[in-house]
């Protein structure tokens, strides 16, 4: 029996309104009454949904598909419900049918679709929403979802094209202009993204995501009178409202409790409709001779955590350990993949896979450690973690800052990258390395011909201050530092790392307004890396940025010979220089404020005999500090491995772990 045109008037009414309360509980009644009426069962599906009873929705829409099977909207709606409830996989199906009912669905495609870019299938994710944008070409959505999927494909200029092409449809569509500001930023042009993000603003002045990203492309502009406009907004974002990625808040804000905030936020609101899996793995009675561990990674190719890594790949105890190595980021070619794939048991290229492609591989592989090394950063592929593909779960490097994320057992830190008072701060059990954190590589090669000063544009008789990190960490208050610095350091130059010429722009007039000429801001052509590690030698300081230090470009510079004076702030990615300062020897460079960081850049540039006996303890710590002993590092973080797995031997939980010094 159906409803009476008054009782289904009356549900619709209600639903409209939004009274879905009044609504559900109606439609649940005349469900009983009249148990075979298809609007009671789509009515109440409906507006269980909307109040987030998903359970509720998911029966109702299952029996309209049960008592209507050539309906296309009862399989569509559940596949809503199951897709709300993380059962990707079920809810494909169920758009399946409602496409098979409705072939010209352009809505059906586009959730599908969608849902494909979800679960990973790209070549379906990218038919569906071809097809959707064909079915309905006015339509915004189809456009940016199009987008979307070849922008995961790699195809830039195709994804922006469909961007484009949405916002030609609508002007003010924010997705659209959001996401065009993302291919421009990947493509690294600063100054288009930084005006798509603009639009973004301009319609709604307090979208959290594009103000975060604004900033992320301002800093990469060196546009610091534009980036003070928002700074106000800096502590808010990704703390308070919206959820933003935690990665580009890290060069704006040194604050480690509001990092974890930003972590916890988007680690819910990116990965919260994840629903772990809990895998049971068989455990032998003891240690396998040798553990299977897999670094997965979308840089094992040119790229400054590959330089770090190859030493260790390398120096694994091949009796102890089976290394494999997941490389889900594009295709390259280049000198430092190679070393990747001869360092490693087994090198799994997996870029080009469907995710289900990529979980069976890893499965097969019956992995007893996995570790992630993108964390919250550009390409990463954290989200496979979910799926629990080894018992023993791991981050790595590749992210200075902690994830939140309940899939992922440990972090890898020491003790001055995140000191005892601060640890408070970072919601994953640790496993503690006695040295730095981060791996020296005592393999990286500098080039045998000897350059000039004159080769790099560099005066013969200057003080030379040199910074190689990226210009995006240089804020505003380390920036007006250097103009101080360079006042009181006649003939002194700054040599930085070039970018874009916006920036070198910027920072010039920034100089200018600093009483400095222009012309002592020297920018380096970016040359291959042992060129590079060659061309240290023209300098005389290494000086550090903050809140988002030096990293790699700190191991370089000191495995270089060059000194490096840092500031340690609070936060991890402040840290990072402290860390390799500690472990190479030479604690006197590292200053607790941006006074005493000033005074020791100051009174080392003038006193060469102090900045050459620096440099002679460097070349010595190259053949006995642990920060440039790989074999030891590595040891070292096979015993955190061993005693994290050691621990799910034993049935423990994760817990902090703190690797015993070895001789």
């Amino acid at each position: 029996m159906q409803l009476s045109q008054a009782d289904k008037e009356a549900l619709i009414a209600l639903f409209q309104r939004g009274d879905f309360e009044k609504c559900f509980a109606r439609a649940d009644i005349l469900t009983r009454t009249h148990p075979n009426a298809l609007d009671a069962w789509n009515l109440r599906g409906a507006a269980a949904f909307q109040l987030e009873r998903i359970d509720e929705a998911e029966l109702s829409f299952r029996q309209l598909e049960t008592l209507a099977p050539d309906l296309p909207s009862g399989p569509y709606n559940l596949g809503q419900a199951l897709e709300k409830t993380g059962a990707w996989e079920d809810a494909a199906k169920a758009y399946q049918r409602a496409i098979h009912l409705a072939p010209e669905s352009a809505l059906g495609h586009l959730s599908l679709g969608h849902l494909h870019l979800r679960l990973g299938s790209l070549d379906l994710a990218l038919a569906h929403s071809e097809r959707a944008a064909q079915l309905q070409p006015t339509s915004p959505e189809a456009h940016n979802n199009l987008g979307t999927v070849l922008e995961r494909l790699g195809r830039l200029e195709e994804a922006q094209a469909a961007f484009e092409r949405a916002v030609q449809i609508k002007g003010d569509f924010v997705p659209a202009l959001y996401n065009i500001g993302t291919v421009e930023s990947a493509h690294r042009r600063h100054g288009a993204a930084a005006d798509a993000f603009r639009k973004v603003l301009s319609v709604e002045p307090n979208h959290a995501l594009g103000k975060a990203m604004l900033l992320h492309e301002l800093s990469h502009l060196c546009a610091f009178d534009e980036m003070a406009e928002h700074s106000d907004a800096i502590p808010d974002l990704g703390v308070k409202g919206a959820a933003v990625p935690p990665f580009v808040m890290l060069p704006l804000e040194d604050h480690p409790a509001h990092q974890l905030t930003r972590a916890r936020n988007w680690a819910e609101a990116r990965y919260g409709s994840l629903s772990p899996t809990q895998r049971t793995f068989a455990k032998p009675k003891s240690r396998p001779n040798r553990l299977r561990i897999a670094y997965l990674s979308a840089d094992f190719r040119d790229h400054p955590a590959m330089r770090l890594m190859s030493g260790v790949l390398a120096e694994h105890d091949r009796s102890r350990f089976e290394v494999h190595a997941i490389s889900y980021g594009p295709h390259s070619s280049d000198e430092w993949r190679a070393k990747a794939i001869n360092a490693v048991d087994h090198f799994h290229d997996v870029h080009d896979q469907a995710d289900s492609e990529v979980f069976e591989r890893l499965e097969a592989l019956d992995l007893d450690i996995a570790i992630e090394r993108q964390g919250f950063t550009q390409g990463t592929r954290i989200d496979w973690l979910a799926r629990r593909i080894a018992p023993v779960q791991i981050s790595y490097l590749g992210y200075c800052s902690g994830t939140s994320l309940p899939f992922i057992d440990y972090m890898v830190a020491d003790k001055v990258i995140i000191p005892e008072q601060l640890r408070a701060h970072y919601d994953e059990n640790i496993i503690w390395l006695p040295d730095s954190y981060q791996p020296g590589n005592n393999t990286l090669e500098i080039a045998q011909e000897r350059t000039t000063r004159e080769q790099h544009g560099l005066p013969d008789d200057a003080i030379v201050l040199c910074c190689f990190n990226s210009l995006h960490k240089l804020s505003p208050q380390v920036f007006a530092i250097w103009m101080r610095i360079l006042q009181r350091i006649k003939g002194s130059v700054l040599w930085l790392l070039g970018s874009n010429d916006e920036a070198h722009g910027n920072l010039r007039d920034a100089a200018v307004r600093a009483g400095i000429d222009p012309a002592r801001l020297i920018f380096a052509q970016r040359i291959p890396h042992a060129e590079h590690l060659e061309r240290h030698a023209h300098a005389d300081l290494f000086i550090d940025t903050a809140p988002y230090g030096a990293h790699t470009t700190c191991n370089d510079a000191l495995w270089a010979g060059l000194p490096v004076i840092t500031m340690a702030g609070q936060q991890m990615s402040a840290r990072v220089a402290a860390s390799v300062l500690t472990a190479a020897g030479l604690p006197e460079l590292i200053t607790p404020n941006w006074q005493a960081y000033e005074e020791l850049i100051v009174d080392l540039a003038g006193d060469k005999t102090r900045r050459d006996s620096f440099s002679a303890k460097l070349a010595m710590a190259r053949g006995t500090a642990p920060m440039f002993d790989t074999a030891l590092y590595t040891r070292h973080l096979e015993d955190g491995f061993d005693a994290a797995y050691a621990r799910f031997l034993k049935d423990e939980p994760p817990a902090d772990i703190t690797v015993q010094k070895r001789d």
